[in-house]
């Protein structure tokens, strides 16, 4: 959703009714990924959203604006599943935020300081609703509604005097496949398909990515 995007810096301050979008299947592709520890009906875990954001509409004085190696969010959540198979969680966070930012007149700042390019940056909440579409003796294919709402301060140079502020409130879909708890006598062929069949799914995210870029590359 849009939001006011707050610019400090030594060529002027920017305040701006900024447009969003996420190009969710473009570049690195939005995911998520959720470890969860559940006793009984309830939850506790963590899950990583890799997130993304591009402003569509720059002012003046900015060329290029993205978060889109991740407005990384790194979740707290706490949920309940009911008897129609749904979990309704809640979750709070930490933002981790890849900037790429290229200012008028000014060289492009991207993977440069933090980690890899990536700061803490701020924080966040989400509420989510997951609905167990299907199962198998071992794994469950699942799809999940959220809204998430956090506020991020970026570097947008090496200068720490400058920065950007960016709140954001977004609207998540998503679909995925995971696997269920493990027993406490599980044999090797349970450890397999427990960690194996989601990261095949996560990684076929990628290559899905990969055959699409090639497709219809311009």
């Amino acid at each position: 959703m849009n939001s006011v995007l707050s610019i400090k810096s030594n060529d002027g301050d920017i305040v701006h009714k900024a447009s969003w979008e996420g190009r969710s299947f473009r570049d690195s592709p939005y995911y998520t990924v959720r470890v969860d520890n559940w006793n009984a009906k309830s939850t506790v875990g963590l899950e990583w959203v890799h997130y993304k954001m591009y402003l569509k509409n720059p002012p003046s004085g900015i060329d290029n604006l993205s978060i889109s190696d991740g407005y990384n969010i790194l979740f707290f959540n706490i949920g309940k599943r009911n008897k129609h198979n749904i979990v309704q969680r809640v979750g709070a966070g930490i933002i981790v935020a890849h900037p790429d930012v290229t200012l008028t007149g000014r060289e492009r700042f991207w993977n440069k300081g933090g980690i890899s390019g990536a700061y803490i940056s701020g924080l966040a909440i989400q509420a989510s609703f997951e609905r167990w579409v299907y199962e198998t003796h071992r794994h469950i294919i699942t799809s999940e509604i959220k809204l998430s709402s956090g506020y991020a301060r970026i570097p947008i140079s090496n200068n720490s005097n400058e920065f950007a502020d960016i709140p954001h409130i977004a609207l998540h879909v998503v679909l995925g496949i995971g696997s269920k708890p493990l027993k406490i006598k599980s044999t090797w062929v349970d450890y397999a398909n427990y960690f194996i069949v989601p990261t095949i799914h996560h990684y076929s995210i990628y290559r899905f990515q990969k055959v699409k870029d090639f497709l219809f590359k311009d």
